[in-house]
């Protein structure tokens, strides 16, 4: 991730932009590492809480989550719903284009991501309050 510029000083939105998009470019370029955390996230061994990230994301998304939540961006949810609604997504749009589905561009990258910043902040409701 730090790699493709991610900048611990940035905004939560550039900072999970650049997540996001390091992720899908990963798995793109390297599908036995895809595979691999496939098979990790399902592994029977793995405490929940585990399944949710890889281990080379955990850190900048804990700063993500933190920092989304105390400036009052994202709901106060637990991580690992956000965590597994970022993974989950990348997985699923990373198939669909190693399998011949829509070609993932960099437009499609950034529109997913304008879909993922809108479910994190606008889209997400707070249960207790309906």
């Amino acid at each position: 991730i730090m790699e493709m510029g991610f900048d611990e000083d940035a905004s939560v939105r550039d900072r999970l932009r650049t997540t996001w998009r390091a992720v899908i470019r990963n798995y793109m370029e390297c599908p036995r590492l895809y595979r691999f955390i496939l098979q990790y996230e399902s592994s029977a061994y793995l405490r929940r809480a585990q399944r949710a990230q890889p281990e080379d994301l955990r850190s900048p998304f804990q700063e993500i989550y933190r920092d989304g939540v105390e400036q009052g961006l994202f709901p106060d949810l637990p991580q690992s719903v956000y965590g597994s609604f970022f993974i989950g997504t990348v997985t699923h749009l990373v198939q669909e284009h190693l399998n011949d589905g829509p070609e993932l561009d960099e437009e499609l990258i950034d529109q997913s991501f304008e879909m993922l910043w809108a479910a994190y902040t606008k889209a997400s409701v707070d249960p207790r309050t309906g």
